[in-house]
């Protein structure tokens, strides 16, 4: 598996600006946004943020493997369904049948494409860790 560095440059690399807008910064750092995702570049160093909330948080190793194995946006689509779900769950008593159906719509947008949820990405990530290890160790 590579280095989290290295699957994070190969995102940044592959990103289309046909479909995504390069934004610049004053400072110079470099970023592009999806929903629930920035991946900012600061001069040789690129990161990358889940922004559902104001304190954006870097995103976990997991989360990276999984956008490096398949997409950004499939990433950003599995974010979506996950605070969907967990929003339903947690406070739906106090939601507008609107904002009920748009969550529910998420979540089924996220299920019809295959796409799991962040807990399932995470347990797929350690697995493949320890896959990783144990052929390592077989060598």
């Amino acid at each position: 598996m590579k280095e989290r560095e290295e699957m994070i440059r190969d995102l940044w690399e592959r990103i289309d600006p046909t479909w995504h807008n390069l934004n610049r910064f004053s400072d110079g750092t470099l970023c592009y946004f999806l929903r629930h995702i920035k991946i900012e570049k600061d001069g040789d160093k690129i990161e990358m943020y889940n922004t559902t909330s104001d304190l954006y948080n870097i995103i976990p190793d997991s989360s990276v493997w999984y956008a490096h194995t398949n997409s950004l946006e499939y990433l950003s689509i599995s974010m979506i369904a996950t605070r969907a779900s967990e929003r339903l769950i947690g406070t739906k008593y106090n939601m507008l049948e609107q904002t009920i159906n748009k969550l529910k719509k998420d979540v089924q947008d996220a299920e019809q494409l295959n796409i799991p949820n962040l807990t399932k990405i995470k347990e797929d990530y350690e697995s493949k860790q320890r896959e990783d290890c144990e052929a390592i160790q077989e060598v």
